[in-house]
């Protein structure tokens, strides 16, 4: 007699590895969504003054009789790169204090060690970072020629490394006229050979410092306010205008409140966090708003996807025996509806739901939950974080729990709550302007139009719960999932394969969050900027700057002058 068997999975021709956005579903956000709200200013790039600080240094770099190549900027600009990192480990402003909440200084996970041993001196060649451009080779150029400060090397046009353009030799002199009179400038600068007094550095960054933006003697910072405000394609221009103003919106009326990201996010979807701040756009900031909103509601909708996925990849490798067999699709297909029961999501949340199951019609759970966030047919209203379940809510519940049986009722849940709000085919076409938002994505990066359209056909032909989360698995879960590890092949960054009717899943990590909402680079680009006093701390207040922006939507330099 032959035993039953499983059969056995042989090596895959491509080894695995880690990989990131594993249904397709970040790049969306961070490639093709923030540069339209916020161009410029991203999560690697958000101290302004590194565009001084660049621009500077290519300007230095081009008065000197060097060679005109990469080697030779590099052997440049790394030293004086590296003083300038460990500088800002020494300064000693409370902007650099854990409760100052100020980071992102390019080399400080190597620099940052280093001054705790409290040298006397520095070289300036210490290993800081591995590109040999620095942070500027890493994350800046790009951005700064975006607006207008560089000019990118061509050398077919003879420009064969990267110079500062006349705009951006004159934030590079303001930037010299700051640091003109340290020692470092007079007697270091042009020696790199030579070790830097721990005293002479301290001098040089007192001024020179990323956070000495924030100050009213910094020579740069109204030029800053002009590159930030008005430099590169005036249409990505506006755009960066329209967020910072509504930043300095969002700033004066949460005055008295910490933001953080997870606040920012609650305060652009729902117009208030749940535990007293408020958001009310003023009427010059509420499209720009709207779209942070319709932002939002796309990372609730990835999440959501990848959430289920990462539950996918954790069951069925602990029902494949750590990958050695492959998962018949019934047994995922059992499992799925086995969840489908709405004790498991009250359990879970601690509260009382009406009862649901796998047969249970999308309508009738969908109408019950928009009932229980007041659902409107204005996108410009608040939306209420009352009650017991909302978006938020379901969010954090996938982020803390186990991988109980709550996780793909909660997932579907914040799909219902997303089809209720944003379902209704008019919201279409009354906020066509801002709907690419939302059609973004299309097919093959599952574009939250096209989850919208269809799941309304499936609610109104009387599909139910079941159905839902069968259609929802099978295509942006396991087919998405297949879509997009096969483009990156060679590299394997599969989790899970379906062949015939099977699964075979790998044991590798499986994460689910949100995507990156730019937050933190965005409040330290209005505080940098000197427009607001903090966004990290309570208090929030607007300086003469800001209230310009706010108020006019850009910064009257001159009436600043004169009010400071």
């Amino acid at each position: 007699m032959i035993s039953e068997s499983r059969p056995q999975w042989t090596e895959g021709l491509y080894r695995p590895s880690g990989g990131q956005d594993h249904l397709g579903l970040g790049s969306v956000s961070s490639d093709r969504i923030l540069p339209l709200l916020a161009p410029g200013i991203n999560v690697l790039t958000p101290h302004p003054r590194y565009w001084s600080f660049y621009t500077f240094l290519l300007d230095e770099f081009w008065s000197r009789d060097l060679p005109r190549t990469r080697k030779a900027l590099s052997d440049f600009y790394l030293p004086r790169e590296c003083i300038f990192s460990i500088g800002a480990q020494l300064c000693d402003r409370p902007e650099h204090s854990s409760s100052g909440a100020y980071g992102q200084v390019i080399g400080s996970q190597k620099t940052a060690p280093l001054v705790g041993h409290d040298l006397a001196e520095y070289d300036p060649h210490f290993a800081y970072i591995g590109n040999d451009l620095g942070g500027y080779g890493y994350y800046y150029a790009t951005t700064i020629a975006s607006m207008g400060l560089i000019a990118p090397a061509l050398p077919a046009a003879g420009l064969p490394v990267d110079a500062p353009t006349p705009e951006g030799k004159i934030v590079a002199q303001a930037f010299r006229d700051a640091i003109l009179d340290t020692t470092y400038y007079r007697e270091y600068f042009d020696d790199d050979t030579r070790m830097v007094p721990a005293d002479v550095v301290r001098e040089y960054i007192n001024v020179a410092c990323l956070c000495q933006l924030r100050t009213k003697q910094a020579p740069d910072r109204p030029l800053l306010h002009d590159v930030y405000l008005h430099g590169g394609d005036p249409d990505a221009a506006r755009a960066r205008r329209e967020t910072l103003r509504m930043m300095a919106d969002l700033a004066k009326q949460t005055n008295g409140h910490a933001v953080s990201d997870d606040r920012f996010r609650r305060l652009v979807y729902f117009r208030e966090d749940g535990e007293g701040a408020v958001f009310q756009p003023a009427s010059d900031t509420l499209i720009t708003a709207r779209r942070w909103r319709l932002f939002q509601a796309r990372e609730y909708f990835s999440y959501a996807a990848m959430r289920l996925w990462r539950h996918v990849c954790l069951w069925g490798a602990e029902e494949s025996e750590a990958g050695q067999h492959g998962v018949p699709m019934l047994e995922l297909w059992h499992h799925i509806n086995e969840s489908l029961d709405s004790r498991h999501l009250s359990e879970a949340l601690d509260v009382d739901l009406p009862n649901f199951d796998r047969d249970t019609p999308i309508a009738e759970l969908q109408g019950w939950l928009g009932d229980a966030v007041s659902v409107s047919a204005d996108l410009d209203d608040p939306w209420t974080m009352g009650g017991d379940v909302n978006e938020h809510v379901l969010y954090q519940l996938g982020a803390g729990i186990t991988e109980k049986d709550g996780v793909v009722p909660a997932m579907l849940c914040i799909l219902l709550l997303l089809s209720a709000r944003l379902g209704a085919p008019v919201l279409a076409t009354r906020y066509e302007d801002d709907w690419d938002f939302v059609r973004v994505g299309g097919v093959r990066r599952l574009g939250l139009d096209r989850f919208l359209r269809h799941i309304r056909r499936r609610s109104m032909s009387g599909a139910s719960l079941g159905d839902l989360a069968h259609w929802v698995v099978n295509d942006y879960v396991v087919r998405q999932h297949e879509r997009v590890a096969a483009s990156k092949l060679p590299d394997d960054t599969f989790r899970f394969r379906q062949v015939g009717d099977r699964l075979r899943f790998l044991r590798f990590d499986a994460p689910a969050g949100l995507n990156d909402s730019r937050f933190n680079a965005l409040a330290y680009s209005v505080v940098d900027l000197g427009l607001v006093e903090s966004m990290f701390g309570q208090s929030h207040t607007l300086s003469h700057a800001g209230e310009s922006l706010l108020k006019i939507g850009d910064i009257d330099e001159h009436s600043v002058t004169q009010a400071e």
